[in-house]
């Protein structure tokens, strides 16, 4: 199950950016936008793990617990140190635990608290209806070149906590240029 879904990511992938119409390499900071729009709909059950692919890597959410002890939600990635594959960092609340739920049309660009996503909490999501998680995909750490690629995810998480609605992401492929939550073209 782990192959497949794995396989099911890359092949995600390779068909999203072999669809581009921009070639991402000529982007300079300042160019026009350039958005990758994937809408996924995809309803994630407790004790299970949903990855959505960005620029580098994946983020991953999920959900644990049970009826007893009360569900809890949490969003992360994979980090492979020896890859060297770039990372992402969420837009977070003043703490740096807790992912910022965004409404429609918020600016997601460098300001604000970035912090990488190790299990940052979703509870501020809980019964809250469709909101936006804010992140940036940056390149390898030991790259000279630290400019950010912003996007955002839409998420539903029920108010128990016991299951998560992704509905949608996108991420602006301009290196440097601001996406607002919700923007698509």
């Amino acid at each position: 199950m782990k192959k497949a879904i794995i396989l099911i990511g890359f092949l995600y992938l390779v068909l999203v950016f072999a669809c581009r119409k921009t070639d991402t390499d000529n982007l300079t900071v300042g160019s026009a936008d350039s958005i990758v729009f994937s809408n996924i709909s995809k309803t994630q059950p407790s004790e299970q793990r949903v990855g959505i692919p960005t620029l580098y890597n994946y983020l991953y959410f999920n959900l644990g617990g049970d009826n007893i002890s009360g569900f809890n939600a949490a969003i992360t990635q994979y980090v492979c140190l020896a890859c060297n594959q770039g990372f992402q960092e969420i837009l977070t609340d003043d703490s740096g635990l807790n992912a910022l739920p965004l409404g429609e049309n918020f600016l997601i660009d460098d300001t604000g608290k970035w912090n990488e996503p190790l299990d940052c909490n979703l509870i501020k999501f809980a019964g809250n209806g469709e909101l936006y998680i804010g992140f940036r995909s940056g390149p390898p750490i030991n790259s000279d070149n630290k400019v950010y690629n912003y996007g955002w995810v839409k998420v539903e998480l029920s108010k128990d906590k016991s299951n998560i609605k992704i509905i949608s992401s996108a991420i602006n492929m301009t290196p440097g240029n601001p996406i607002k939550s919700g923007q698509v073209k």
